[in-house]
């Protein structure tokens, strides 16, 4: 019965003796249905938790105060690193096997190579702010005993050029380079055949082409520099399921898209696009477009192609909204700011009538909001 008492003065924050003596008070059945209790919640406890991934932040609870708990039940840890004060003592004495996962390295203390050289088992890493990564000398050393690395992220860290560590990383399947300079390396990336997500967002100085990464479906190039040139190229990656192309200078939808016909979210917004729709025409399996803050005038008509579509980002154009009507899926639409209620209004007027009923179910739908706004000003509603 010890070892039950154990158990549940643990899990109630209770003395062991204050248990101790709660559970002598009980009747003999129920006191072995209780011990019978606590043994099965000890044994399913070890399951619950196995292969589960615990968040810890640096400056909250003590990872060394959980390592112990959580290795006796097979747990992971993923560690938040908060502020930049220095590296958590911790941190450094954390098991080896247990880490999977530093997120949020933004620390001014560089000390990473000795303490991520015996982490072995990460397969999640983020390093931010550290501009010393800057020539990527220091990367390979960081890199080589991380085998197990399926996630990486090193943004703003004055990047030169694509590291040429990252080639032995081979079985990343997301890689964020974001806000780096990137000015060559590329062919670096091509060992790299595991890849699904790639975000360059903030990249100045963008390839020709890409090297050929045949399982990439997610592209990141928001805020990238000559973006124009290289959506030429895009059609080679045919996986493509989602491309953010948002604050790219673009002035017509990129002819490339038009190949890319496994998207299903296509990010186009901030731009200055008068044309190049009819190029979405064959992406039938678009669920999202994004195509505010480009001074549209009209809904483009291709839109009413776009019958899969889910969510629509449009701006305030001011005639076409007759082209929302076969879009019978829609489930969320950005509404005009309060200064366009004439079209806002015409604009609800066009949805599908299932359309409608879905969104006035759902607050976040944009459409229920849009309404009150409507009746608040004494307008006509049209639904």
């Amino acid at each position: 019965m010890a070892a039950e008492i154990g158990v549940l003065s643990t899990l109630l924050g209770l003395p062991d003796g204050l248990v101790d003596r709660i559970a002598y008070l009980l009747p003999p059945g129920d006191r072995c249905n209780l011990a019978a209790t606590c043994t099965a919640l000890r044994a399913a406890g070890r399951r619950w938790f196995r292969g589960a991934v615990v968040r810890i932040w640096s400056g909250g609870s003590r990872l060394a105060d959980l390592a112990g708990w959580l290795e006796g039940r097979q747990a992971l840890i993923a560690y938040h690193l908060m502020g930049s004060a220095g590296i958590p003592a911790d941190l450094a004495a954390a098991p080896a096997g247990q880490l999977v996962a530093i997120r949020r390295w933004t620390l001014h203390q560089w000390a990473a190579p000795a303490v991520l050289a015996r982490l072995t088992a990460l397969t999640e890493l983020q390093l931010c702010h550290q501009t010393q990564l800057g020539s990527g000398s220091s990367l390979e050393q960081i890199l080589q005993p991380l085998a197990q690395l399926r996630d990486l992220s090193i943004t703003t860290c004055q990047l030169a050029a694509i590291p040429a560590a990252l080639s032995g990383c081979t079985q990343l399947t997301h890689l964020s380079l974001s806000d780096n300079l990137l000015a060559g390396g590329w062919q670096h990336l091509q060992p790299l055949l595991q890849l699904r997500h790639l975000s360059l967002s903030g990249t100045d100085h963008l390839p020709a082409s890409l090297p050929q990464l045949p399982q990439l479906t997610h592209l990141d190039l928001e805020r990238c520099g000559n973006v124009p040139a290289f959506c030429n190229h895009l059609s080679a990656l045919r996986l493509l399921q989602c491309v953010d192309l948002t604050h790219c200078d673009l002035t017509e939808v990129p002819a490339a898209v038009s190949a890319l016909t496994a998207l299903t979210a296509l990010y186009l917004g901030h731009n200055q696009l008068a044309g190049g729709f009819d190029y979405l025409l064959p992406l039938t399996r678009l669920q999202g477009l994004w195509l505010h803050a480009n001074d549209l005038t009209q809904v483009p008509p291709a839109v009413a192609i776009l019958t899969a579509l889910r969510n629509l980002s449009l701006g305030n154009p001011q005639d076409g909204w007759q082209h929302l009507r076969p879009l019978a899926q829609l489930q969320y639409l950005d509404r005009a700011p309060e200064s366009h209620f004439p079209v806002a209004s015409e604009a609800a007027a066009n949805l599908h009538p299932a359309v409608v009923q879905r969104m006035l179910a759902e607050p976040k739908s944009g459409l229920p909001c849009l309404l009150d706004l409507l009746a608040q000003r004494g307008l006509p509603c049209p639904v």
